[in-house]
């Protein structure tokens, strides 16, 4: 046992949300569940070591910095409302013939939040105690180092499912193999394109700073390569879009970023084999490829212009649908899985999609979970970001040591890896308002273990 134990049950956690193919069963949530319980008593068990403290000061230290911590009582806050959730469900359909309607029995406490699908309600409240326990483990117990192992490790989980989807494909096509499991792809378009968005994002991060700090090998680029297929091949028009968008904005910034440091052949190399090649690429992919789903919807919309007034008139349909759904059940919403229950009430039954989900994220859990479950929610975000914000503030006396580069550029001034998560957190927040993203464990869970790290890269007040 060692303090990286805590770092491979998180990264254990991680893993199996995005390997296991059958994750509406009880055995995936359980399985769930104790691998982030024993990764946050490993933790604590095992704490990293700073300079000149004993094991005993650290485990001590732990256990208070765990004890005090807000995102922990923000949490089970957050847990617990879901629990009262799932508790104050298994309400009934019913027909009352005076009225000549159908309506769902009240719940046995009136007073607080309720359920109609029990199963989902169960399902989020064990979620938000997943998050919680990694969030802690990886705030209290992992130092930096162990960060960036996890960084990797979830970046080389990512380029196995995405090698192994490519390799299915291949077999499937040329040998006929049809019966080989998919992993990740059972899952929505949406959530498959903005994890691989999201892992993106890490391993630019990863690679840029590999290559500043003299650690490149020839199959370092490797998993970026097999992260951008997968998000090519998730089928989803809005997160290849935003796969091409990262791809174009993050090589313009690490050239920027390298130029000082390259001298004339060097520029002209990169220039030449490393933007040439993805310019090239993206022409090719979004004029000729035929199987290009983002190339289909536009032609199917008639121009760029009619597919995206398509995509947001749906959007915004499906917002409205969840915020008038919302408007009778302000506090509490209408229960985890709601929507799909309550929709033929509303004559909102359009809305609702083959999977349950309204598609845009954050009106949907404004509809199920109420003003006092999202405010519990962004309460427990909110503790973990405003470190972060706090950091951010000591950016103007942080200077980028590059000549060439004006300090007033904020952007230089952090490391590659904290520009290239950041991007990857925002990017999949945005796409949220395009589909039912945070819905699956894989990606919640991911994104709140790399928002989780972010902290780490970012300047820190003793050391100015």
């Amino acid at each position: 046992m060692n303090r990286n134990t805590a770092v491979a049950h998180v990264l254990l956690t991680l893993v199996f949300s995005a390997w296991a193919v059958e994750a509406g069963t009880s055995w995936f949530w359980t399985g769930l569940l104790w691998l982030a319980l024993m990764g946050l008593a490993f933790g604590l068990v095992f704490p990293s070591l700073k300079k000149d403290e004993t094991e005993a000061d650290a485990w001590r230290g732990a256990w208070m910095r765990v004890a005090c911590d807000p995102l922990l009582h923000a949490g089970l806050a957050a847990t617990l409302f879901f629990i009262v959730q799932a508790v104050n469900g298994g309400r009934e359909l019913v027909y009352d013939p005076v009225a000549e309607r159908w309506f769902f029995s009240p719940p046995p406490w009136r007073w607080g939040p309720s359920s109609v699908v029990m199963a989902d309600a169960w399902r989020t409240a064990t979620l938000a105690f997943v998050f919680t326990c990694l969030c802690v483990t990886l705030r209290q117990a992992v130092n930096k180092g162990g960060r960036i192992l996890l960084l990797r490790g979830m970046s080389v989980n990512a380029a196995a499912l995405a090698f192994w989807e490519i390799a299915r494909l291949v077999l499937r096509n040329a040998a006929g193999l049809y019966s080989l499991p998919a992993f990740l792809f059972p899952a929505s378009s949406e959530a498959v394109g903005a994890f691989y968005v999201l892992m993106m994002a890490v391993s630019g991060g990863l690679l840029l700073d590999d290559g500043l700090n003299g650690r490149w090998a020839p199959w370092t680029p490797a998993p970026l390569a097999l992260h951008f297929a997968g998000a090519c091949l998730s089928g989803d028009p809005p997160a290849i879009l935003t796969a091409w968008l990262l791809a174009g904005v993050g090589g313009f910034y690490a050239l920027r970023y390298a130029w000082p440091f390259l001298w004339g052949g060097q520029r002209m190399k990169n220039l030449i084999f490393g933007i040439a090649p993805v310019l090239i690429a993206g022409v090719a992919y979004f004029r000729y490829y035929p199987g290009n789903p983002l190339l289909l919807a536009v032609r199917a919309a008639g121009s760029w212009g009619g597919w995206f007034a398509e995509w947001a008139r749906g959007l915004a349909g499906a917002t409205g649908a969840a915020f008038r759904m919302m408007g009778d059940h302000r506090w509490f919403g209408v229960g985890a899985g709601g929507f799909k229950a309550f929709a033929p009430f509303y004559g909102l039954d359009a809305y609702v999609r083959d999977d349950g989900r309204a598609g845009v994220d954050l009106a949907e859990y404004l509809c199920e979970h109420g003003l006092a479950g999202c405010a519990l929610v962004a309460l427990a975000l909110g503790v973990l970001l405003i470190g972060h914000i706090r950091r951010l503030a000591l950016l103007p006396h942080v200077t980028s040591g590059i000549s060439t580069i004006p300090d007033r550029c904020w952007l230089f001034r952090m490391t590659p890896l904290a520009v290239m998560l950041s991007f990857g957190a925002i990017l999949i927040v945005l796409l949220s308002a395009a589909g039912s993203v945070f819905h699956s464990p894989f990606v919640s869970l991911s994104w709140c273990a790399t928002v989780t790290c972010l902290g780490s890269f970012l300047p820190m007040r003793k050391a100015m």
